[in-house]
Parts: C-alpha cells; structure tokens; sequence
C-alpha cells in the first residue's frame, strides 16, 4: 500500500524573502553602527595627536603654532591676527613656537565634517565614511603630511568580525 502526501509551500517565498530582507537590513545597520564607531575612533586619535599607525603627528610650523596659541587663548579677531603676526616676527626663527601638540583642531569643523554613509548595492552593502563639503581640501592638505584619515588594520579587523558575528547570527 502505497501514501502520498503533500506539503503546501504556497507562502514559503515571502516567508523567505522576508527572512534574507531582515537579515540583509539587519546587515547593513551593523556595518553603519561600526562604521560610526571608527569615525569617532578617527576623531578621538587625531584630537590626541596620533597618526593612524598611532605614531605621534609631525610638528605644527612656527607660524601655525602661533595662530594656535593665540586662539586657543581667547584672543579675537583682529587683535588676534596682529598678535600673531608680531609674535612671530619677533621670535622670527631666534625662539620656538609655543609647545602644541598637533591634533589637527582649530575650530573643529573639519573633524566634525566627517560622516558616515552606508548604501544598499547589489549583492551587498557599501559603507564610507567621507569627508562633507569644503572641508575636503583642508583634509587633502593634512593627510599628506599626517596620515589620520584611514582605518588601521585593527578597525577593519573589528568591522569584518562584527560583520561576520551578524551573518552567523551572533551579535
């Protein structure tokens, strides 16, 4: 004696559809939450004065230094300007700057200019974290001379294992 028997899938594609979207944008929210974390690891390193290999940046100019010292200080506007300019023609190379570790910071608006964008593509994600509007040429100038816009080795290290961890179903 022979059974047959039959199984009813009819609702098994959208079940499964719904389970790869949950999966994907569950995906995509981890890459963006540790893509925002590095950027403020890129921030806390370069305000500290490290470079992405965590070696100390390279020393301001003199003049910069004293256009530093001089905002940092409080002094404003013009004053501060003229300060800065008679300052520095009157150490004129015989005394050094003032002692500022560079950190890349002034008024703060090119670290602040940094954002993070995650994009869904084909296949996959695509994560950045890029600089926003004109702030790019003041990064272009600094990368040149302090390397702070990268992720080291142990930033894409950790994003690929979260990653990985919320493929596998481990967060």
């Amino acid at each position: 004696m022979a059974s047959s028997f039959s199984v009813d899938t009819s609702g098994a594609s959208e079940k499964i559809k719904a389970i790869r979207t949950k999966l994907s944008d569950g995906i995509g929210k981890v890459l963006e939450q540790e893509l925002t974390n590095a950027r403020a690891e890129i921030i806390a390193r370069t305000q500290s004065g490290l470079d992405v290999d965590n070696k100390p940046f390279v020393k301001y100019s003199k003049y910069y230094a004293f256009k530093k010292f001089f905002k940092t200080e409080g002094v404003k506007g013009k004053r501060r300007k003229n300060k800065v300019k008679d300052s520095y023609r009157a150490y004129g190379g015989t005394k050094a700057a003032p002692a500022i570790t560079p950190n890349l910071t002034l008024r703060g608006t090119m670290l602040r200019s940094l954002k993070v964008k995650v994009t869904k593509i084909a296949g996959g994600f695509l994560g950045k974290i890029y600089v926003n509007g004109a702030q790019a040429d003041k990064v272009r100038g600094n990368q040149k001379l302090r390397k702070f816009f990268d992720l080291s080795k142990e930033q894409y290290d950790k994003i690929e294992r979260k990653i990985t961890e919320a493929i596998n179903g481990r967060r």
